[in-house]
Protein backbone atom coordinates (compact mmCIF):
# COMPACT_ATOMS: atom_id res chain seq x y z
CA UNK A 1 0.00 0.00 0.00
CA UNK A 2 3.09 2.34 0.40
CA UNK A 3 5.20 3.76 3.14
CA UNK A 4 4.81 4.32 6.72
CA UNK A 5 7.12 6.66 8.99
CA UNK A 6 6.75 8.06 12.30
CA UNK A 7 6.11 11.83 12.40
CA UNK A 8 5.18 14.38 14.71
CA UNK A 9 1.80 15.88 14.45
CA UNK A 10 2.94 19.60 15.71
CA UNK A 11 -1.13 20.70 15.76
CA UNK A 12 -1.24 17.94 18.86
CA UNK A 13 2.40 17.70 19.71
CA UNK A 14 2.38 14.02 19.52
CA UNK A 15 3.70 11.14 17.27
CA UNK A 16 2.01 9.74 14.74
CA UNK A 17 2.01 7.01 11.92
CA UNK A 18 2.05 8.40 8.99
CA UNK A 19 0.88 6.28 5.67
CA UNK A 20 2.05 7.45 2.00
CA UNK A 21 0.35 5.84 -0.70
CA UNK A 22 2.13 4.79 -3.19
CA UNK A 23 1.03 4.61 -6.73
CA UNK A 24 -0.43 1.24 -6.75
CA UNK A 25 -3.00 2.11 -4.29
CA UNK A 26 -4.71 5.02 -6.35
CA UNK A 27 -5.03 5.94 -10.08
CA UNK A 28 -8.26 5.04 -11.40
CA UNK A 29 -11.17 6.70 -10.54
CA UNK A 30 -13.57 4.53 -9.40
CA UNK A 31 -10.31 3.02 -7.37
CA UNK A 32 -10.00 6.33 -5.41
CA UNK A 33 -13.48 6.68 -5.03
CA UNK A 34 -13.98 3.08 -3.35
CA UNK A 35 -10.86 4.08 -1.38
CA UNK A 36 -12.32 7.53 -0.09
CA UNK A 37 -15.22 5.69 1.06
CA UNK A 38 -13.56 2.81 3.16
CA UNK A 39 -11.78 5.48 5.33
CA UNK A 40 -14.74 7.43 5.79
CA UNK A 41 -16.02 4.19 7.13
CA UNK A 42 -12.40 3.59 9.19
CA UNK A 43 -12.44 7.03 10.64
CA UNK A 44 -15.44 6.31 12.43
CA UNK A 45 -14.56 3.82 14.41
CA UNK A 46 -13.07 4.43 17.74
CA UNK A 47 -12.35 1.22 20.07
CA UNK A 48 -9.69 0.13 22.24
CA UNK A 49 -8.29 -2.83 20.55
CA UNK A 50 -8.24 -0.90 16.57
CA UNK A 51 -5.36 1.53 15.46
CA UNK A 52 -7.35 4.67 15.39
CA UNK A 53 -7.28 6.67 11.72
CA UNK A 54 -6.96 10.39 12.44
CA UNK A 55 -7.34 11.85 8.90
CA UNK A 56 -6.68 11.29 5.41
CA UNK A 57 -6.15 13.98 2.88
CA UNK A 58 -4.19 14.45 -0.68
CA UNK A 59 -0.95 16.86 -1.14
CA UNK A 60 -0.47 17.23 -5.20
CA UNK A 61 0.01 13.77 -6.47
CA UNK A 62 0.13 12.25 -2.76
CA UNK A 63 -2.39 10.36 -0.60
CA UNK A 64 -1.76 9.55 2.96
CA UNK A 65 -3.22 8.57 6.40
CA UNK A 66 -2.59 9.48 9.58
CA UNK A 67 -3.07 7.21 12.07
CA UNK A 68 -2.59 6.48 15.86
CA UNK A 69 1.04 5.55 16.57
CA UNK A 70 1.60 2.47 18.58
CA UNK A 71 4.47 1.84 20.48
CA UNK A 72 5.26 -1.84 20.39
CA UNK A 73 5.83 -4.75 17.39
CA UNK A 74 3.03 -6.61 15.48
CA UNK A 75 1.57 -10.20 17.06
CA UNK A 76 3.82 -12.33 14.28
CA UNK A 77 6.86 -10.53 15.67
CA UNK A 78 6.05 -11.28 19.18
CA UNK A 79 4.95 -14.86 18.32
CA UNK A 80 8.21 -15.72 16.66
CA UNK A 81 9.84 -14.14 19.67
CA UNK A 82 7.78 -15.67 22.70
CA UNK A 83 7.27 -18.98 21.11
CA UNK A 84 4.55 -21.00 21.69
CA UNK A 85 2.33 -18.85 24.39
CA UNK A 86 0.74 -20.48 27.56
CA UNK A 87 -3.07 -20.72 26.71
CA UNK A 88 -4.39 -18.43 29.16
CA UNK A 89 -2.64 -15.72 27.31
CA UNK A 90 -4.09 -16.74 23.77
CA UNK A 91 -7.14 -16.29 25.01
CA UNK A 92 -6.93 -13.11 26.08
CA UNK A 93 -5.31 -12.11 22.60
CA UNK A 94 -8.21 -13.80 20.60
CA UNK A 95 -10.21 -11.90 23.32
CA UNK A 96 -8.68 -8.31 22.05
CA UNK A 97 -8.42 -9.42 18.38
CA UNK A 98 -12.19 -10.23 18.54
CA UNK A 99 -13.65 -7.39 20.26
CA UNK A 100 -11.70 -5.31 17.84
CA UNK A 101 -13.20 -7.12 15.17
CA UNK A 102 -16.51 -6.89 16.13
CA UNK A 103 -15.74 -3.19 16.67
CA UNK A 104 -14.81 -3.21 12.72
CA UNK A 105 -18.06 -5.38 11.37
CA UNK A 106 -20.56 -2.69 13.93
CA UNK A 107 -19.42 0.27 11.76
CA UNK A 108 -19.97 -1.76 8.42
CA UNK A 109 -16.79 -2.90 7.53
CA UNK A 110 -15.46 -6.24 6.40
CA UNK A 111 -11.27 -6.29 7.10
CA UNK A 112 -10.33 -9.03 4.43
CA UNK A 113 -6.88 -8.79 5.49
CA UNK A 114 -6.93 -10.17 9.11
CA UNK A 115 -3.45 -11.61 10.38
CA UNK A 116 -0.85 -11.18 12.69
CA UNK A 117 1.01 -8.76 11.09
CA UNK A 118 -1.64 -7.07 10.97
CA UNK A 119 -2.01 -6.62 15.19
CA UNK A 120 0.09 -4.22 17.11
CA UNK A 121 0.65 -5.13 20.35
CA UNK A 122 2.16 -1.92 22.35
CA UNK A 123 4.52 -2.25 25.53
CA UNK A 124 1.32 -2.37 27.80
CA UNK A 125 0.06 -5.94 26.15
CA UNK A 126 -2.87 -4.25 24.57
CA UNK A 127 -3.75 -5.36 21.01
CA UNK A 128 -4.63 -2.82 17.92
CA UNK A 129 -6.13 -3.96 14.98
CA UNK A 130 -4.65 -1.88 11.83
CA UNK A 131 -4.61 -1.65 8.20
CA UNK A 132 -7.84 -1.36 6.71
CA UNK A 133 -5.67 -1.32 2.88
CA UNK A 134 -8.08 -3.88 1.48
CA UNK A 135 -10.85 -3.11 3.87
CA UNK A 136 -14.78 -3.10 2.28
CA UNK A 137 -17.91 -1.50 3.21
CA UNK A 138 -20.51 -4.21 3.79
CA UNK A 139 -23.20 -2.39 1.92
CA UNK A 140 -20.63 -2.06 -1.16
CA UNK A 141 -22.13 -3.66 -4.11
CA UNK A 142 -19.27 -3.66 -5.86
CA UNK A 143 -17.76 -7.01 -6.44
CA UNK A 144 -14.34 -7.60 -6.77
CA UNK A 145 -12.98 -8.09 -10.54
CA UNK A 146 -13.46 -11.98 -11.33
CA UNK A 147 -10.67 -13.88 -10.83
CA UNK A 148 -8.89 -11.52 -8.59
CA UNK A 149 -7.89 -12.40 -5.12
CA UNK A 150 -7.32 -10.12 -2.45
CA UNK A 151 -5.70 -10.85 1.05
CA UNK A 152 -3.30 -13.02 2.38
CA UNK A 153 -3.48 -16.83 1.02
CA UNK A 154 -2.54 -18.35 4.82
CA UNK A 155 -5.35 -16.56 6.54
CA UNK A 156 -8.31 -16.69 3.56
CA UNK A 157 -11.66 -17.72 3.54
CA UNK A 158 -12.40 -20.78 1.52
CA UNK A 159 -15.25 -17.97 -0.30
CA UNK A 160 -12.47 -15.59 -0.85
CA UNK A 161 -9.62 -18.61 -2.36
CA UNK A 162 -12.63 -18.98 -5.36
CA UNK A 163 -12.85 -15.13 -5.45
CA UNK A 164 -16.58 -15.38 -4.40
CA UNK A 165 -18.38 -12.87 -2.02
CA UNK A 166 -17.05 -12.49 1.31
CA UNK A 167 -18.73 -10.98 4.35
CA UNK A 168 -18.39 -10.55 8.00
CA UNK A 169 -18.00 -14.17 8.46
CA UNK A 170 -14.76 -14.60 6.05
CA UNK A 171 -13.35 -12.58 9.51
CA UNK A 172 -14.47 -15.01 11.60
CA UNK A 173 -12.18 -17.44 9.36
CA UNK A 174 -9.08 -15.31 9.55
CA UNK A 175 -9.86 -14.83 13.54
CA UNK A 176 -9.55 -18.95 13.68
CA UNK A 177 -6.13 -18.95 11.70
CA UNK A 178 -4.70 -16.72 13.81
CA UNK A 179 -6.04 -18.49 17.00
CA UNK A 180 -4.98 -21.74 15.66
CA UNK A 181 -1.51 -20.17 15.00
CA UNK A 182 -1.14 -18.18 18.61
CA UNK A 183 -1.17 -21.93 20.29
CA UNK A 184 0.48 -23.85 17.51
CA UNK A 185 2.96 -21.31 16.39
CA UNK A 186 2.16 -22.44 12.51
CA UNK A 187 -0.79 -21.89 10.73
CA UNK A 188 -2.69 -24.57 9.89
CA UNK A 189 -2.94 -24.50 5.98
CA UNK A 190 0.52 -23.55 4.19
CA UNK A 191 1.70 -24.78 1.23
CA UNK A 192 5.04 -24.15 -1.47
CA UNK A 193 2.65 -21.64 -3.80
CA UNK A 194 0.20 -18.92 -2.86
CA UNK A 195 -2.26 -21.18 -5.14
CA UNK A 196 -1.49 -24.58 -3.48
CA UNK A 197 -2.46 -22.98 0.17
CA UNK A 198 -5.61 -21.32 -1.35
CA UNK A 199 -6.55 -24.74 -2.24
CA UNK A 200 -5.67 -26.44 0.93
CA UNK A 201 -8.34 -23.80 3.11
CA UNK A 202 -11.12 -25.61 0.53
CA UNK A 203 -10.64 -28.77 0.56
CA UNK A 204 -8.34 -29.66 3.49
CA UNK A 205 -10.15 -30.26 6.75
CA UNK A 206 -8.01 -28.14 9.68
CA UNK A 207 -5.30 -30.25 11.54
CA UNK A 208 -7.07 -29.55 15.00
CA UNK A 209 -5.38 -32.86 16.04
CA UNK A 210 -2.25 -30.71 16.42
CA UNK A 211 -0.96 -30.91 19.87
CA UNK A 212 -0.87 -27.33 21.04
CA UNK A 213 -4.90 -27.20 20.62
CA UNK A 214 -6.55 -28.02 23.70
CA UNK A 215 -8.90 -30.96 22.97
CA UNK A 216 -11.86 -28.00 24.51
CA UNK A 217 -10.94 -25.62 21.90
CA UNK A 218 -11.06 -27.90 19.33
CA UNK A 219 -14.56 -27.62 18.46
CA UNK A 220 -14.68 -23.39 18.59
CA UNK A 221 -11.71 -24.22 15.83
CA UNK A 222 -13.92 -26.72 13.96
CA UNK A 223 -16.54 -24.08 13.98
CA UNK A 224 -14.76 -20.44 13.21
CA UNK A 225 -12.59 -22.35 10.36
CA UNK A 226 -15.91 -24.10 8.59
CA UNK A 227 -15.12 -24.56 4.22
CA UNK A 228 -19.48 -23.21 4.02
CA UNK A 229 -20.22 -19.49 5.93
CA UNK A 230 -23.24 -20.85 7.21
CA UNK A 231 -21.14 -23.41 9.64
CA UNK A 232 -19.74 -20.42 11.27
CA UNK A 233 -20.04 -18.48 13.94
CA UNK A 234 -22.42 -15.57 12.26
CA UNK A 235 -19.82 -12.69 14.41
CA UNK A 236 -17.08 -12.79 15.80
CA UNK A 237 -18.61 -11.81 19.28
CA UNK A 238 -20.46 -15.17 18.73
CA UNK A 239 -17.06 -16.95 19.13
CA UNK A 240 -16.09 -15.00 21.98
CA UNK A 241 -18.68 -15.90 23.99
CA UNK A 242 -17.98 -19.70 22.86
CA UNK A 243 -14.38 -19.45 24.36
CA UNK A 244 -15.70 -17.87 27.85
CA UNK A 245 -18.29 -20.66 28.47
Amino acid sequence: MGAVYEAHDRSLDERVALKILSGDASGSAEADRRFRAEIKLARRIRHANVCAIHEYGELRDLQYIVMEFVDGQDLKKYLRLKGRLPVEEVLDLVHQIGEGLQAIHDAGVIHRDLKLANVMRDTSGRLRLMDFGIAKGMTDTTATATGQIVGTPEYMSPEQAKSERVDLRSDVYALGIAMFELLTGRVPFKADTPLATLMMHVHQTPPLDDPGVPPHLAPILRRALAKDPDDRYASARDMLKALTH
